[in-house]
């Protein structure tokens, strides 16, 4: 099978916090896209006025050509609905869409003041575990079944995408490079995150990773299997 054209690519890029990465991915996206539209797909949901004030400061930044969408949950259901033919979709990010969909099924006093406390950070780094083949510590709620629901939304984003012809930039945190979280929904949301990533990757046609600013092309460094053997 040919690799599709560059403005076509499934391009995934990786990175812990302050990493570079999503400076990378916009810089990917617009030299992908030229001066041609680009449909950003935003799925952080702000909690409080320091965030939102982050999050207009960002769209600001960003060329008139990109158009805002806004996906915390639903998000291939979102996208399909409000893709308007641009040429390239960026989508920042896989790490807080794993998070709203974990926090939307986990039961959380909304009102007692350590609410965002509870909330996995971005950066909650941790080292990578075996693939289960049961739900990790948790039985209710059922985070696996979330997880195995999120893999197959994001594989039929990424086909409709190809179907359109239309390029995709995903961006999302590396999880597997620290300590193991301390509490059941923080291992949960390392876990998830993890095999997503993996999901993310094997459906991407290029995959980047970044440290300190610099992007490194991890398809081009994989072990190949048929090659070696």
């Amino acid at each position: 099978m040919s690799k599709p054209s560059k403005e076509r690519l499934i391009s995934l890029v990786l990175g812990g916090a302050r990493s570079g990465k999503s400076t990378f991915a916009e810089k990917l996206a617009s030299s992908r896209a030229s001066n041609l539209a680009v449909l950003y797909v935003a799925t952080l949901e702000p909690y409080d006025a320091e965030m939102q004030e982050r999050v207009e400061r960002h769209r600001a930044s960003r060329p008139d050509t990109w158009r805002t969408l806004e996906a915390p949950l639903n998000l291939a259901e979102t996208v399909r609905q409000g893709y308007k033919g641009e040429k390239l979709v960026l989508l920042d990010c896989l790490t807080l869409w794993t998070t709203n969909r974990l926090m939307s099924i986990t039961p959380l006093d909304k009102d007692a003041a350590g609410y965002v406390s509870q909330i996995p950070p971005e950066d909650d780094l941790a080292l990578e575990s075996t693939t289960p083949t049961t739900p990790v510590e948790v039985t209710s709620p059922d985070y696996f079944a979330e997880e195995r629901a999120m893999a197959q939304e994001l594989e039929s984003l990424v086909a409709w995408l190809r179907e359109q012809n239309c390029g995709l930039v995903m961006v999302s945190n590396e999880v597997g490079m620290g300590l193991v979280p301390p509490y059941p929904l923080g291992r949960a949301y390392r876990d998830a995150l993890g095999r997503l990533n993996q999901v993310a990757a094997n459906l991407a046609d290029e995959a980047f990773f970044c440290i300190a600013g610099i992007p490194i092309d991890l398809k081009k460094l994989q072990y190949n299997f048929d090659e070696d053997i």
